[in-house]
């Protein structure tokens, strides 16, 4: 019998695994970055190699999107053009924290190894490569990457992904 008073061995229905994972909730005062330090020790520590559904475990993805743009009445196509967007980008970024990717929202970040951009605005390109210009430069890859190394089941090489910059910016 483990801690939480699972025994392992006896006939479980609904309700007693109810009543099991009642004991076991999550403590909220644990932050979300010692959770993921925890799963990574974890995955060190017992998997030699990659662990499949866990493509991104070992990088950090800033997300760039464009600023929160009010809902127009009535709705324009530049609305419509940014809300798909920012759809497209979100549904990147649930992928990625799917293959158990860490987001930073924050551009100071040094943990962060990956700018993720979608191909249909790469308009902060320029001033994003400033703002990562340090020692490490993170790589920067469209959303194309994430289903990639989700379809290949392991990371693929970013270069095949790098944003394909218009000579214009």
């Amino acid at each position: 019998m483990d801690v939480f008073g699972d025994s392992y061995t006896k006939y479980t229905d609904e309700d007693s695994v109810k009543e099991l994972l009642e004991r076991m909730r999550k403590d909220e005062t644990e932050s979300y970055e010692h959770c993921r330090e925890i799963a990574q020790s974890i995955v060190e520590e017992y998997f030699s190699s990659e662990v499949e559904g866990a493509e991104f475990i070992n990088t950090v993805a800033y997300f760039d999107c464009d600023p929160y743009m009010d809902t127009p009445t009535p709705l324009t196509v530049e609305w419509v053009n940014w809300k798909s967007i920012e759809e497209e980008t979100k549904l990147g970024q649930d992928q990625y924290v799917f293959g158990l990717g860490c987001v930073s929202n924050s551009i100071s970040d040094e943990r962060i190894t990956h700018v993720v951009m979608n191909k249909r605005n790469l308009s902060r390109f320029k001033s994003l490569k400033e703002d990562f210009h340090r020692p490490q430069l993170p790589r920067f890859v469209t959303l194309e990457w994430i289903k990639a190394c989700m379809d290949n089941r392991t990371i693929v090489n970013e270069l095949d992904y790098q944003p394909q910059i218009p000579i214009s910016l």
